[in-house]
């Protein structure tokens, strides 16, 4: 005699985390990179709407200005991209 055994309940997150630590870390990261486009794209636009505010104040604002906004936005993001990185893996390391 064959006897089922059917689970009461949902497994926990914990528990699917255990039993497929890939897929969860997967989904983490997927969410994770779409938040960090999302805010990327929100800076850009309120920087714009910010620069647009100010030259309607009567401000000077030309291509100079615009390009090193977007520079120092890029380049905060280069710089900062390697401590954090350092810090993931020291919160949870790879592998």
């Amino acid at each position: 005699m064959v006897v089922l055994q059917v689970p009461l309940s949902r497994p926990t997150i914990k528990e699917q985390v255990t039993q497929s630590p890939n897929a969860a870390r997967l989904t983490v990261l997927i969410l994770a990179n779409a938040l960090l486009r999302v805010a990327g794209g929100a800076g850009g636009i309120l920087v714009g709407l910010y620069l647009s505010d100010v030259a309607k104040k009567g401000a000077r604002v030309d291509a100079t200005v615009v390009g090193i906004v977007g520079a120092v936005s890029f380049g905060a993001e280069l710089v900062a991209s390697i401590p954090m990185g350092v810090l993931s893996d020291a919160i949870a390391p790879r592998g």
